[in-house]
């Protein structure tokens, strides 16, 4: 990635998102404040399917934001998105440790109802965040959309990961996501509205079975797993209830297992079940169940979300260890 597809993202931000972002409160660095706004509803669009307008609609920025850029609240689904943004002019670096302490720091006092010490624009959603605050069903999804090449810092990681195991315990509420350049990019060569992703999938000592209902099963390499996570993301769990929560003591061992034994990660990992809408299959080697190629679409993985998400944090996190490991060990996950 680099200042192509960097322009490539503005141009969207501009055409798209920019005219419809109200900037009536920002008095010097209109165009960058503008970026960084339209980055954080280009976020929402693609991880919520929000339309343009609905997705200003959510900004949150400006003064006493307390790093909390866009709130979106799906009542219907008990999911409440929070989202930090950053434009990076140049395409590189990764969030700033403050930033993302400043965006910690805001959600504790959201989840504490602490609005007195919001601007007016999460005061206005004040009422609709005490519903959700008082759902025992909500869940919080963290996103920090940054249109930087890199990753986390360790420093930033540990403070988010510090987070969701105070969240999380004793009930898994809280995950985060993070968008950088590459996963931003995606979002625009694959439609940010309507129907879950389209998957090409090589199965491995495959079966399947007709009734009640068509279903297809086997092994997929650990590989292709983390890179439908890099182009996808969340997007990956519409229908599932829980999404990806981060680093729990369950998520710990299930990344600890794939760095350090991947040879294991099959016989210790519970795999993963998906829901499509319509399913093909190569012609290419037809009489053998061996392997393969499959497409699946519409999908929407509704069981092993943490593998999915632990897979590709393990590659994006470790990736020279993760890829040569994967490699010696041909690392697989059931479906």
């Amino acid at each position: 990635m680099g200042i192509v597809q960097l322009n490539q993202i503005r141009s969207r931000l501009d055409s798209e998102i920019g005219p419809k972002i109200d900037m009536s409160d920002v008095k010097s660095g209109v165009e960058a404040h503008r970026l960084s706004r339209g980055l954080a509803a280009f976020a929402l669009m693609h991880l919520v399917d929000l339309q343009a307008p609905a997705a200003a609609a959510a900004i949150t920025d400006g003064g006493k934001d307390k790093g909390i850029d866009a709130i979106e609240i799906d009542a219907e689904n008990s999911i409440v998105y929070l989202v930090q943004s950053k434009w990076s002019q140049d395409g590189t670096g990764s969030p700033a440790l403050g930033d993302v302490l400043k965006f910690i720091d805001g959600f504790r006092n959201l989840v504490n109802a602490e609005f007195g010490s919001f601007n007016a624009k999460v005061r206005a959603k004040e009422s609709e965040l005490l519903a959700a605050l008082n759902n025992p069903d909500v869940r919080f999804v963290l996103v920090f959309a940054h249109s930087g090449q890199d990753a986390l810092s360790s420093e930033a990681q540990d403070a988010v990961d510090k987070l969701l195991a105070e969240v999380n315990d004793p009930i898994e509420t809280a995950s985060f996501t993070m968008l950088t350049q590459a996963e931003l990019h995606n979002a625009l060569t694959t439609s940010i509205h309507g129907k879950p992703p389209d998957l090409s999938v090589t199965l491995f000592d495959w079966g399947s079975t007709q009734e009640p209902y068509a279903a297809y099963y086997g092994q997929v390499e650990a590989a292709e797993i983390a890179q439908w996570w890099k182009k996808y993301h969340v997007k990956l769990f519409r229908q599932n209830l829980r999404q990806f929560l981060g680093d729990s003591d369950v998520n710990s061992s299930i990344t600890s297992t794939l760095v350090n034994e991947p040879d294991r990660f099959w016989y210790f990992n519970n795999g993963i079940t998906a829901l499509c809408e319509k399913v093909g299959k190569s012609a290419i080697g037809a009489t053998s169940k061996k392997s393969g190629d499959f497409t699946f679409e519409g999908v929407s993985i509704v069981n092993g979300a943490q593998t999915v998400g632990c897979i590709g944090r393990a590659v994006d996190e470790h990736p020279a260890q993760v890829r040569a490991r994967l490699k010696m060990q041909d690392s697989r996950c059931r479906v």
